[in-house]
């Protein structure tokens, strides 16, 4: 008769992190504010004074000479070098109003270098193909789209964030049309700017804004969804995207030799270790990522041993008793 291991495995105690509210200080890394209302000034109080060659025009509340048109070949809004665009963590925002499509100027580039060339990241553009907001990353040569075509004359709120683990977010009107992990290269000088002052030899309009522009803000951290609904309208009443807590449970207390350890979880689960009661690690497995885990523990002697089953976020611990 072949040897029977039984396994009786106690509840997994599980220690979950607490959520974190969100930050709502708008004014927190803030370190370029331009409202465009007659000058260059940056209102953030850092002194990030940026340049701006245009006519001032009436904003999208009415007040007079509170917003920049662009409307000539040249004009554009030049930033000092504020953030590092290939590097995170950094968020750029604006308020806009298309006088034409993107199709009739042969895209629009809202956010790019100063000296930005052909295949070069263009972090943020309305396309001349579709006339949808988009970001182009030189490094896969690909174009995402938000999915938003702006209409003529109409004022939209547009953003793009940067976060520390590479992924890209784009917002139109506060809401997040778009989210993908992106590595942008950017290789160029530090300066970036909206519209571009390089023509392109196939087309010398390519990448000018013709329209209004107010309202930019640049931050030096990847500002929260609640933050971006808030600068589009104060009184939006946000609902954040659910928290669903992390678990890892095991499925089974009982394991003959022949059936693995089971696991089912809603998390990534990097690494699970088994340790004996000195401490030692006996072991240690690496499993795919998946709904369910499964581990084939070697032979081991009689006795308690400790689990641990470790996610980005949290350390899951359980205790497993084995009979031989």
């Amino acid at each position: 008769m072949k040897p029977v291991y039984l396994l009786l495995i106690s509840t997994f105690i599980i220690s979950l992190l607490q959520a974190q509210p969100p930050v709502s200080d708008l004014n927190l890394d803030l370190i370029g504010h331009y409202l465009l209302d007659g000058s260059d000034a940056d209102s953030s109080g850092q002194k990030n004074h940026c340049l701006a060659l245009g006519t001032y025009t009436t904003d999208r509340h009415g007040n007079p000479k509170s917003a920049l048109r662009l409307s000539q070949d040249g004009h554009y809004i030049l930033f000092p070098p504020i953030i590092t665009l290939s590097d995170p963590e950094w968020t750029y925002s604006l308020w806009l109003r298309a006088d034409t499509l993107a199709a009739e100027a042969s895209d629009m580039f809202l956010l790019s270098l100063s000296d930005v060339e052909e295949w070069q990241d263009i972090h943020l553009f309305i396309d001349n193909t579709g006339n949808d907001f988009k970001t182009w990353y030189e490094s896969a040569f690909w174009k995402s789209s938000a999915e938003v075509v702006p209409k003529i004359g109409e004022w939209y709120h547009v953003a793009i964030s940067s976060a520390a683990d590479d992924t890209i977010r784009i917002y139109v009107n506060g809401e997040k049309k778009l989210s993908q992990s992106i590595d942008f290269i950017s290789e160029g000088e530090e300066s970036f700017m909206f519209s571009s002052l390089i023509n392109f030899p196939e087309d010398p309009l390519k990448g000018r804004f013709f329209g209004v522009v107010d309202d930019i803000r640049i931050y030096g951290r990847a500002i929260t969804d609640e933050e971006i609904a808030t600068i589009h309208d104060p009184l939006w009443d946000f609902v954040p995207e659910p928290v669903v807590p992390e678990f890892v449970s095991l499925n089974t207390s009982l394991l003959t030799l022949s059936q693995p350890l089971r696991f089912s979880t809603n998390a990534h689960v990097t690494r699970v270790s088994m340790y004996d009661v000195q401490g030692r690690e006996v072991i240690r497995a690496r499993p795919t990522p998946g709904e369910e885990l499964i581990i084939m523990p070697p032979a081991l002697a009689s006795g308690m041993y400790i689990v641990h089953a470790y996610t980005p976020n949290n350390l899951f611990r359980g205790k497993v008793m084995i009979i031989r």
